[in-house]
């Protein structure tokens, strides 16, 4: 959605007369949190990638399962596929990052674009034990990615070598507005407080207060349904914002490694503290290109005092050089040349 959302709003405001339809299994008022141009929404929950365990490491078991029943009736499920396409009568598939889908476009005769700094494939073959089953799932996949018109993979990416038509361009990120003031004032605190803003997706759950610093004329920002409660704790939830604009009404990001976190933070000058995953593979390329966009280090919730020593020196950093998400812009170029 962070990646898909900025290039969907761009490519409506040069195309104000395109119909937009996006397929997809996640809820309705986050997708129109984030995509701010109309569109006809279709609940579709094909895309699973990796199934996830509570603690975000993958349950490979499952994993292995599901993407086995798929393929079990791959060429059913294609066919079904592709057959909704046509009726839909799209002119072209943008796909982040379903590979059936991609496939069944192909056959349906629909130009497809798919958009990602990763692919199911190579997360898929990183995990599961190397069988005969599971390498000829792989290579389903594989041959399904390789029918898209062109794979779109914006920094920072992993390598797909195996990937035809494969073009990396530049960060694709949705910026924010800074709506700091409008926090202070909501819950009535100064000017001269600094905001750290929280986002371990779903990790927060398994926080004690005690394991967030306090700082003088400093609040946490989280997610309210964790259930932490202090003085210095704000839920997020009570400001009406959406991650892009409390990101950029933030000082200091503290969060699990993500492609849309990461990004988001680099383009708007962001310090960010991480919380490495547990064995997930895009992790790397992840914190190796946000090294050299802007300050940031490990972070570990079990070391607060260290937690705390890195929030007073970034609080206290210069605003940095900020990139650009021009890859935005390229993915509209080639989907408008598809168009055509």
């Amino acid at each position: 959605m962070a990646i898909t959302a900025p290039v969907l709003e761009r490519l409506y405001a040069e195309l104000p007369e395109s119909r937009l339809s996006v397929w997809s299994g996640l809820p309705e008022d986050a997708l129109r949190g984030r995509i701010h141009c109309p569109f006809n929404l279709v609940e579709d929950p094909l895309d699973f990638g990796m199934r996830m365990n509570p603690d975000l490491t993958v349950d490979v078991e499952r994993t292995m399962n599901d993407y086995a029943n798929l393929h079990r009736r791959w060429d059913e499920h294609l066919d079904q596929r592709a057959e909704r396409l046509r009726s839909s009568d799209c002119s072209l598939l943008l796909s982040n990052i379903s590979f059936l889908n991609v496939a069944a476009a192909a056959r349906a005769g629909i130009p497809v674009i798919a958009l990602s700094p990763l692919n199911w494939a190579d997360l898929y073959r990183y995990y599961t034990p190397q069988t005969k089953a599971s390498t000829a799932v792989f290579r389903k996949m594989v041959d399904a990615y390789n029918c898209c018109d062109t794979f779109l993979a914006p920094r920072p990416c992993m390598p797909m070598h195996w990937v035809q038509n494969l073009e990396v361009i530049p960060p694709v990120a949705q910026t924010g507005h800074d709506h700091g003031a409008l926090i202070r004032e909501r819950f009535g605190l100064g000017e001269e407080t600094r905001l750290l803003l929280l986002a371990l997706g779903g990790r927060e759950a398994e926080l004690k207060p005690s394991e967030l610093p306090e700082l003088e004329n400093v609040r946490w920002l989280v997610d309210g349904s964790c259930g932490l409660q202090r003085y210095d704790i704000l839920h997020l939830n009570e400001t009406g914002l959406m991650f892009p604009d409390l990101l950029a009404s933030s000082d200091v990001l503290v969060c699990k490694p993500g492609y849309g976190a990461f990004t988001e933070a680099a383009c708007l000058g962001k310090p960010v503290l991480y919380m490495r995953r547990p064995d997930w593979p895009e992790e790397v390329h992840l914190i190796e290109w946000l090294e050299k966009q802007i300050p940031c280090r490990e972070a570990r919730l079990n070391d607060a005092s260290g937690l705390r020593r890195a929030i007073v020196r970034f609080l206290s950093l210069a605003a940095t050089k900020r990139c650009q998400p021009a890859g935005i812009e390229v993915c509209v170029q080639r989907i408008r040349s598809l168009l055509k």
